[in-house]
């Protein structure tokens, strides 16, 4: 009996020490990518509590506070209805995170269907969805998202599917190269003698042996996603005001009033900077250590 606990007790504290472990690894071996993950971490943790971290409404108007500059009762100013900046960069981690994760997952789902049934199937199927991805890339990005959006209106869920829309070509290319070179692997050729179904195999067999590059081409495609999500709010296309998201706030009453208060257009535009090249970071840390044709290098 005493050997059975003792050997209960040391399995979680092998799968803590291991679990320690590696993220020591990963940190000295990727200093910039351990960083940008505490950063992300962090912007989260901002996003997920904002109602707690942040000082006032963030739609709240106060006249008496106008173009107020960065002071004790307002670390980071006011824009030119008076309301918070710190409340409003705050609730706009979370509307710009929640746009970048699930515009994320529409381009990553969608671009790993494609792909994965271009790539293994080939013929006559792979010659039809390649040239749609041929046609689909040949339209900037910005302005077939700007085509989605006329169509399906303004507003945070249009955002979403329209940013997520414009993502799934890349990664569906990249996921169809990987798919081919893996269906030619000799695992592959044993489970179709064996009799699997062609189901089977793209789901059992493939697509886990692609995970590594779908979870890099996901991490690289979110910062992508929000960076996109800035760029239309910019525009004035994007999230409608007042919601607090950050494009917006950088755009529009930012650029007027950016001689006399500056602070409305420096402090989204920094946090907009912070994420991209966090995210880009973390997908190239992952990509680095994922991959096995880079670990030695």
């Amino acid at each position: 009996m005493a050997i059975s606990l003792d050997a209960g007790v040391l399995e979680p504290q092998r799968s803590r020490g291991w679990g320690a472990a590696a993220a020591v690894a990963f940190a000295r071996r990727k200093p910039l990518g351990a960083a940008a993950l505490v950063i992300l971490l962090g912007l989260i943790l901002i996003a997920l509590f904002a109602r707690a971290i942040a000082p006032y409404d963030p739609l709240s108007q106060n006249y008496d506070a106008v173009l107020q500059a960065p002071g004790a009762g307002h670390l980071m100013g006011t824009d030119n209805f008076g309301r918070d900046e710190l409340s409003r960069v705050v609730y706009g981690a979370r509307i710009s995170l929640s746009v970048g994760v699930v515009a994320m997952l529409i381009g990553t789902v969608g671009g790993v269907v494609l792909g994965l049934l271009s790539g293994y199937f080939g013929g006559l199927l792979d010659l039809v969805l390649q040239r749609i991805i041929d046609a689909w890339i040949a339209f900037p990005v910005i302005i077939f998202a700007l085509v989605i959006l006329v169509s399906l209106g303004q507003g945070l869920l249009q955002a979403m599917i329209a940013i997520g829309i414009v993502g799934i070509p890349a990664t569906s290319r990249v996921v169809r190269g990987t798919v081919m070179e893996k269906k030619e692997s000799l695992y592959v050729g044993a489970a179709r003698a064996m009799g699997g179904s062609h189901l089977r195999v793209m789901l059992v067999h493939i697509l886990p042996n692609v995970m590594s590059t779908i979870i890099v081409l996901a991490t690289l495609t979110l910062g992508r996603a929000i960076l996109a999500e800035a760029i239309l709010s910019f525009l004035g296309v994007g999230i409608p005001p007042p919601q607090p998201a950050w494009g917006s706030m950088l755009g529009g009453n930012a650029r007027t009033y950016f001689l006399a208060a500056p602070w409305m257009a420096i402090w989204p535009g920094i946090f907009i900077s912070l994420t991209v090249i966090s995210w880009n970071l973390l997908g190239d840390a992952l990509r680095d250590v994922l991959d096995p044709r880079l670990r030695g290098v």
